[in-house]
């Protein structure tokens, strides 16, 4: 005899009298794909509500799943591949970019009895998948985000078929993964037509949900959802790329259950809809005012508009993350350069015979102004520089300077940050012959990033996750320069070549929790060439010598350098890498400086400037410094 719990979920998982039911986001993603089952579905099935026909999702109508935030954060609608009228039973390609739809299981052939929506043609995942690679030539996109997470109703199905007492407990866990196999397979295939960025979540802890009054098979849907999963790694770690953005929904929702308040939730054991089926519930049909936003579970398995969206926040948090991070290899760049600032006050200086010591102090600031398809970040740094320089009294001089920098950077959109101290030890060579003058430097320092944090909103909390890591600084220089006087006033062109290096070591975040991630190696390199030229002019009060300089510059990158960083959970067994920032390859600098020296050997120098014309980035900085002669 069918028991009534089986007929129960056996209509969550085909629909079967929804006819009859009438109750009242360093990245830039071309498109966005959703393949999957009702956890994903944007409006698949068309229902009758309130005496109307209406394309509905299995949440509290008309909420959105989390696939629509998601596609809001990027840029993109999410609307439905096909639209199933469950009055008639037809089904119309419509052509949207979700596939997914409500009841589907993995594949559609493989399990024995199939999935009970395919009354109404519903498509499992296998067949999403052939029906998109269909319209593309078997190509997939590579910059389009995408989606694959199904497996929920092939646990439904077996556990409707030990419920009914016609198959085991171990049959029942073999078919289950069965289809985990069948799903990473699925996602083999996308991979291999070129997909680039998938995101594969796991199944949530199904024996937690309020389905296990529906059905009582409690156990064997913990045993099923971790039989499943591990399964999902195993051979997602055997599948191996760095393709796949793997989401722990797992251990999502686990922490939301152990702790609802914290998310905003005020039940997280009950379904928020008078029906035990969302699909036609909506904000008339709730168990208590606002239950979409207090009630974790609309019905007994799917998520209200409020886990939607926390879900969705979730895996924002896993894409935009190496964006962010990707950022850290930037700002050594920037306190870089003024150890350049500090050794042009040494360039062209003629030292006569003898030592110099020198002191300066930099502060600068700098900001990559976000977009749509990367994170941004400002900041700003102060550095210490003490130098020693001998001459030979020849036009040759030699020279070594230590720099002390320390940095605070903040990510765009109230998204985190991190502090970077670097220390640096810089080693250089000055050459004047006649009005010619040239300076060769070499560089090479530490940098310790410390209290990096990733800042993202989940429901009602804000969640920081933190790591500290460490990098190598590297530069090198050659400038030249020729000084045409005309009495008092000096002209000079110049001409450098600049390379820089920074290199950031991998680490994972601290946090132990379920979007704690870890990053890999990053480096940063440009090779540029600065063409410009300085105005100067020269005058004595009372002995000192005051000379007012202005000076501007053209700096063309020839390397360009693309970048990605590589990220993936602490829990995943896999990692993806994601594009991040790219600046614009040329920029202009403008200064303007005063050098006032003393008839005693005492000097100071002074100069403010700043950075245009560089795309999204700005920046500026002040220099001041005391030279010594003795």
């Amino acid at each position: 005899m069918i028991s009534r719990s089986s007929i129960a979920l056996a209509a969550l998982l085909s629909t079967v009298s929804f006819g009859a039911l009438e109750t009242a986001q360093a990245h830039e993603f071309s498109s966005f794909y959703v393949f999957g089952d009702s956890l994903s579905d944007a409006g698949t099935y068309y229902v009758v509500i309130d005496g109307q026909l209406q394309s509905v999702r299995f949440t509290v109508n008309p909420g959105q799943v989390w696939d629509m935030r998601v596609g809001e954060h990027y840029g993109f609608d999410v609307s439905p591949y096909l639209a199933i009228d469950t009055v008639n039973g037809t089904s119309t390609v419509v052509g949207g970019n979700n596939y997914a739809q409500g009841g589907a299981c993995v594949d559609s052939g493989y399990a024995i009895p199939k999935c009970l929506a395919y009354k109404y043609n519903t498509l499992g995942e296998t067949q999403q998948l052939e029906a998109y690679l269909d319209s593309t030539g078997g190509v997939a996109r590579p910059n389009a985000l995408y989606s694959m997470w199904a497996g929920a109703n092939d646990i439904f199905t077996q556990a409707i078929l030990l419920d009914l007492g016609v198959i085991s407990e171990e049959k029942a866990i073999e078919h289950v993964v069965a289809a985990a196999n069948q799903h990473v397979e699925n996602i083999h295939t996308l991979s291999k037509a070129g997909a680039r960025y998938i995101i594969v979540p796991n199944l949530p802890d199904i024996s937690k949900a309020p389905v296990t009054g529906v059905l009582p098979e409690g156990p064997f849907f913990s045993a099923a959802v971790t039989a499943y999963n591990a399964t999902l790694y195993k051979d997602l770690r055997h599948l191996g790329g760095s393709n796949i953005i793997f989401v722990d929904d797992y251990a999502l929702v686990n922490e939301v259950i152990a702790n609802p308040h914290m998310y905003g939730f005020t039940n997280v054991t009950d379904r928020a809809c008078q029906q035990e089926f969302s699909i036609t519930c909506t904000t008339n049909t709730l168990v208590a005012p606002n239950a979409q936003n207090d009630y974790l579970f609309a019905d007994v398995v799917h998520p209200t508009p409020a886990g939607h969206a926390l879900l969705a926040e979730y895996i924002e948090s896993i894409i935009d993350a190496p964006g962010l991070i990707g950022m850290l290899a930037e700002s050594p760049i920037y306190v870089g350069r003024g150890i350049y600032r500090t050794l042009d006050t040494r360039i062209g200086t003629g030292t006569p015979k003898g030592f110099q010591l020198y002191t300066n102090i930099d502060y600068s600031t700098y900001s990559l102004d976000p977009t749509r398809d990367h994170s941004g970040s400002d900041g700003s740094a102060t550095a210490g520089y003490v130098g020693l320089e001998y001459g030979f009294g020849n036009g040759i001089s030699v020279g070594a300077l230590l720099s002390f920098a320390s940095g605070s950077y903040n990510f765009s959109a109230l998204s985190g940050g991190y502090d970077a101290d670097m220390f640096n030890g810089t080693i250089y060579a000055n050459a004047r012959f006649g009005g010619a003058f040239a300076q060769l430097s070499g560089t090479i320092g530490s940098i310790d990033y410390n209290s990096i944090q990733r800042q993202f909103a989940l429901g009602a909390s804000l969640r920081t996750d933190m790591g500290n890591t460490s990098g190598v600084y590297y530069g090198a220089r050659l400038a030249t320069g020729y000084d045409f006087t005309f009495g008092q006033a000096t002209l000079t062109p110049l001409a450098q070549l600049t390379y820089q290096q920074a290199t950031v070591d991998g680490y994972a975040e601290t946090a132990g929790n379920s979007s704690a991630m870890s990053f890999g190696n990053q480096l940063r390199e440009l090779f540029y060439v600065t063409l410009g030229g300085q105005a100067s002019y020269a005058f004595v009060v009372s002995g000192v010598t005051i000379r007012p300089n202005v000076q501007a510059s053209w700096n063309y990158d020839f390397l360009n350098q693309d970048r990605s960083v590589t990220a993936g959970l602490l829990t995943a067994p896999v990692t993806f890498a994601m594009p991040v920032y790219q600046p614009g390859r040329s920029w202009t600098n403008l200064a303007a400086g005063l050098t006032v020296e003393a008839a005693n050997g005492l000097s100071c120098n002074f100069t403010v400037g700043e950075q245009l014309g560089q795309d999204q980035v700005s920046s500026a900085y002040v220099n001041g410094g005391i030279v010594y002669k003795f």
